[in-house]
């Protein structure tokens, strides 16, 4: 299993910006509910803690060191200064960052912290989704997700998807050189 001391820190930054800016996504495809979809963030965040309780990647990632949280607080102060970014180009962006995330995470850990890793992303994005359901308050009745954010989980699931039976297959063949079943 992989770590926190498996990654170099430009790619524990890469791995933690890949599992956060997606909520922000949805959270940004409908106006309306930032207070209920930011609350719901950190409800899922909690879920997906107690989910993942084994695996050691998770839970690193849901506990940014001070230094961390420092770096990516001053990170968006930078991107800020240079103006505000369009909906679509932050989406490019993101999903880049969760494709390359992805990736890294193919390379350097197991097939179990790729599916971890993809199922926090998910759930935090679809609980966001829900959290303030189009015509209603606090996910209480109303739609599950608005169309735009349905249309934005659908685009981090394709970001997310399992590689093709090839890239599998390397994956396997990887696993067996590492000791793993």
């Amino acid at each position: 299993m992989a770590t926190r001391a498996s990654f170099q820190p430009d790619e524990w930054e890469l791995l933690m910006r890949g599992y956060a800016q997606p909520a922000a996504l949805v959270s940004l495809a409908e106006p309306g509910g930032a207070l209920e979809e930011t609350f719901f963030t950190f409800v899922a965040l909690n879920e997906v803690r107690t989910q993942f309780a084994q695996i050691a990647l998770i839970q690193d990632l849901l506990t940014p060191t001070m230094e961390e949280e420092l770096a990516r607080r001053a990170a968006e102060a930078r991107r800020s200064q240079d103006g505000p970014m369009s909906l679509d180009e932050f989406r490019r962006i993101v999903l880049d960052d969760m494709r390359h995330a992805v990736a890294l995470l193919r390379r350097k850990a197991t097939r179990e912290d790729v599916e971890a890793y993809r199922q926090l992303v998910l759930h935090v994005c679809t609980r966001v989704a829900g959290a303030y359901r189009e015509g209603n308050l606090v996910g209480v009745g109303g739609l599950a997700a608005a169309p735009a954010e349905q249309a934005a989980i659908e685009a981090v699931q394709g970001a997310l998807a399992p590689p093709h039976w090839y890239e599998q297959m390397v994956d396997r063949i990887k696993d067996l050189f590492r000791g793993e079943p």
